[in-house]
């Protein structure tokens, strides 16, 4: 499982990922069952463009090739490096990303885009653009499935489309834009409906500001909700037919964080 944010706001730009990968095993019982492996970068940079690209869903390329599919951190890596020819701005690197990726991702069937409307795996690129006087944020989401920034958008939804989700921004003060991806659901249920309500209430009655209001601070919040639900996970179990189970820690372990501002590159880390 995946889960990777990427956040637009007035202080830069900000993408973290986790480093997990969760795969069927066999067990001592000679039954199948899910082991999490660690290891996996899913933030890359992007040098030539100051930009960064953060993927979910597909862990290799051609998808669902497990035996001899190039694992996608290495793919995308290779593909910025040696495919700088064939791009000078997010907007050529993301249509070179929706044309690789129409190559080797297989067209959504009907069913699969029923049990997934947003499709199957997509990548994040995020950087800054030259708009008039001023350099703005800007999101670009390569992915299958619906369009949910973007439902009037006309696209076939079971291939892989270039979106330009947030097109260049000037976000003032408390202002961002944040897109999530992966293993969402447990995440976005605790953090809106907790975790936002209570930061407003230490402002509001305490004076405490969280996060604090510089780019780094912002990463190492963004990051450190990541690493909350690796450890929820970690401490949590199911009941499956009767069962009960302990949940695999599918998020985690280590975390990556790019940094951005319209001079360049900030920070590059996993830790």
């Amino acid at each position: 499982m995946t889960l990777i944010i990427t956040e637009l706001s007035p202080f830069g730009i900000v993408m973290v990922g986790d480093t997990a990968q969760t795969v069927d095993s066999l067990n001592a019982d000679r039954t199948i069952g899910e082991r999490a492996f660690f290891g996996l970068i899913k933030v890359i940079p992007v040098p030539k463009l100051n930009a960064g690209l953060a993927y979910w869903g597909w862990t290799k390329m051609p998808p669902n090739d497990e035996d001899h599919g190039v694992w996608m951190d290495w793919w995308l890596r290779d593909l910025v490096d040696k495919r700088q020819a064939d791009y000078n701005t997010l907007e050529d690197l993301a249509k070179l990303l929706e044309t690789e990726l129409r190559i080797h991702v297989p067209r959504l069937t009907e069913p699969e885009l029923v049990l997934m409307p947003t499709g199957d795996g997509g990548i994040h690129l995020a950087g800054f653009v030259e708009a008039g006087k001023d350099m703005l944020p800007c999101f670009w989401h390569i992915h299958n499935g619906r369009s949910q920034r973007l439902p009037d958008k006309q696209i076939d939804p079971c291939i892989v489309n270039a979106n330009c989700d947030c097109p260049p921004i000037k976000l003032e003060e408390e202002a961002s834009y944040i897109t999530r991806n992966g293993d969402i659901e447990a995440y976005v249920g605790f953090f809106e409906r907790h975790l936002r309500g209570y930061t407003q209430e230490l402002s509001d009655e305490l004076g405490i500001l969280v996060p604090f209001p510089t780019l780094g601070s912002r990463a190492e919040y963004w990051s450190a909700q990541i690493r909350f639900i690796s450890a929820l996970y970690e401490a949590s179990g199911v009941m499956e037919e009767g069962t009960l189970r302990r949940m695999i820690k599918g998020i985690g372990d280590q975390v990556t964080t790019l940094t951005i501002v319209p001079t360049g590159i900030v920070s590059y880390f996993t830790r």
